[in-house]
């Protein structure tokens, strides 16, 4: 009994390890064919849409990329039927669950990054063919793949190639319009192949080149000077907008305008440096699309545009005379010779510096306003320079010619005009007279440079010049009414208003009461008196100067009306004589008695 209970015993431990070590080998087969079954599942699916970045990925127990051994974990596996080698065939129908401790399991994070670039990252794909380079980069935890492959649609891919950063591929066919390239990388390990997703890049494939359905002028023709300008137009075929517009007119390169309807436009200004030329047409026009796609260049055709930038010359300028008073009277012509290489538009002078009534006036090559000649390149102008100028004064008249094709030129030419304003009137005009004598005295004048005088006369006398505003008349005889003009004058010659006063000089007189011993003379006894007569102011006359003659006692005494000289008064010269006679006597006879009472004196002493 005791034997029979010990080899139950035994039996009961062997079958025990045996189960386990089956059950423990059954284990690892099933985790091997599963490990199989999802690394052909992979191959086969070509889209691996199961697949993420970073995801975990369960490995058998093999040795894996570090070659180090794994346990997986198992959950409730269902065993049918176990063979152990060394024990009888049994069959349990029931489930065991085996698990491994914490110790051995070891998930491995599966870091996948790539890109994928067209043609360096360009927006836009231009061959006509489609080919593209293709830049790659791709790696698993920082490890380089083994393989990639590639596809246009994401669903029909290359077959597997050796891991490259560059490829040419050829994009997918049709229209213009995006091409996306995918890219797949795998990398093999132990157990089988570890892929990564898939990784794309977009690019717009357009290789349709723009087309130049027409170019126009406006205007479509003429004859440009510098300045001028016209519009050109360049028309794309269907309309195509978002364009970019190249081409030059006539050597200068153009800057063009979008206008949003197909259409592009650029405006030509004639600059002085550029040609002049006949029928200028455009002749390297051409459309870029945004891909850079390049129209066949363009031409205009049928305008007629002519060129012109010469200007027109003027020479042999002459004003006779070219020094004038300026009042409106005096007449001015003025010559110039003009040639074009085309044709003369007009000719003007601007005379408003001169005279505000003439300001802009023409000058004349058909024999009129004195032009001598019509048609020989010589313009002339007659004009009457009127202003107002009180110095002399220098002005530059500005000569304008424009040619036919409004090309501008412009000369000037000096004109003097002389100080044309006369000073004041002298004012204040005051006479004094004295015996023997009559002085004039007025306000001085800025603007005068010198006083006339004249005297009463038939006609009046010219007596003196002076640069003083007094004047003192002592050629004058006492009782005797002289009436004084005086005109000022400036530099320039221009002379004032005359103004006029009259006035008498007094008698030298004896006092007829006094001894025949003592005489009195006006001249210590009175004083000047200032001259009654009322002053007259006149315009001067406009006639020229008489030259000064020797002067002449003339005038009037009070009370006489006539101009004729009055008769010597002999006994008042007589007795002038005879008093200045008793007054030497006087004088001797008390210088006699003063010397002998001196001498007395002398001896006395």
């Amino acid at each position: 009994m005791k034997k029979l209970l010990s080899y139950l015993l035994a039996l009961s431990l062997m079958s025990q390890f045996t189960f386990v070590g089956v059950a423990r080998a059954a284990v690892q087969n099933i985790g091997a064919v599963k490990n199989l079954a999802q690394s052909e599942n992979s191959e086969a699916n070509l889209t691996n849409e199961s697949q993420t970045n970073d995801d975990f990925e369960t490995l058998p127990q093999v040795k894996d990329v570090d070659n180090q051994p794994t346990l997986p974990k198992v959950k409730d596996v269902p065993i049918k039927s176990i063979t152990a080698s060394t024990q009888p065939t049994r069959t349990i129908s029931s489930t065991l669950p085996v698990k491994a401790s914490s110790s051995q399991i070891q998930p491995q994070v599966v870091s996948w990054v790539g890109s994928i670039l067209i043609d360096g990252g360009a927006t836009y794909a231009t061959d006509i063919n489609r080919e593209v380079v293709l830049t790659i980069s791709g790696s698993r935890n920082d490890v380089t793949p083994d393989e990639m492959r590639f596809s246009n649609d994401d669903i029909h891919f290359s077959v597997f190639e050796a891991y490259s950063t560059t490829r040419n591929w050829t994009l997918a066919a049709g229209t213009d319009g995006p091409r996306i390239v995918y890219v797949q990388f795998r990398t093999f390990i132990s157990s089988g192949y570890s892929y990564s997703p898939h990784y794309s890049a977009t690019v717009f494939l357009d290789i349709t080149t723009p087309q130049i359905s027409q170019i126009t002028f406006n205007p479509s023709s003429a004859l440009l000077g510098i300045g001028g300008q016209i519009q050109i137009t360049i028309t794309a075929e269907n309309l195509e907008a978002g364009l970019t517009a190249n081409g030059s007119f006539n050597g200068q390169t153009l800057s063009w305008t979008d206008n949003g309807d197909g259409t592009y436009s650029a405006t030509y200004t004639v600059l002085a440096s550029d040609f002049s030329a006949d029928n200028v047409e455009i002749l390297d026009a051409t459309l870029i699309d945004p891909a850079g796609n390049i129209s066949d260049v363009g031409q205009s055709s049928g305008n007629n545009l002519d060129i012109d930038t010469v200007l027109p010359e003027i020479s042999n300028i002459i004003l006779t005379p070219n020094t004038v008073k300026g009042n409106g009277s005096q007449p001015v012509l003025i010559t110039a010779e003009i040639t074009d290489n085309i044709s003369i538009g007009s000719v003007n002078i601007d005379l408003t510096a001169v005279d505000s009534g003439l300001g802009i006036s023409s000058l004349y090559d058909d024999g009129t306003n004195g032009d001598q000649t019509a048609g020989d390149n010589i313009y002339s102008l007659v004009f009457y320079p009127n202003l107002i100028n009180n110095t002399n004064q220098i002005y530059s008249l500005t000569i304008n010619i424009l040619d036919s094709a409004n090309n501008l030129s412009q000369s000037t030419a000096d004109l003097t005009i002389e100080d044309n304003v006369p000073p004041q009137a002298p004012q204040n005009l005051l006479a004094i007279s004295g015996e023997g004598y009559i002085s004039l005295y007025w306000a001085d004048d800025l603007d005068a440079a010198y006083y006339m005088i004249y005297r009463s006369g038939s006609p009046f006398k010219w007596i003196a010049d002076t640069t003083d505003n007094f004047y003192k008349d002592t050629s004058v005889i006492g009782g005797k009414t002289y009436i004084y003009k005086i005109i000022a004058f400036d530099l320039a010659g221009n002379k004032s208003n005359e103004v006029t006063i009259s006035a008498t000089p007094k008698l030298i007189i004896i006092a007829p009461d006094m001894p025949a011993s003592v005489t009195r003379v006006g001249t210590e006894t009175q004083q000047p008196q200032i001259a009654s007569a009322v002053v007259e102011t006149k315009p001067a006359p406009a006639v020229a100067e008489p030259t000064p003659t020797p002067l002449e006692d003339e005038g009037t005494v009070e009370g006489e009306k006539t101009t004729e000289e009055a008769p010597t008064n002999w006994p008042l010269i007589i007795g002038i004589i005879l008093a200045a006679l008793v007054i030497a006597f006087w004088v001797y006879y008390w210088y006699v008695g003063w010397q002998e009472n001196k001498k007395a004196s002398s001896r006395k002493k």
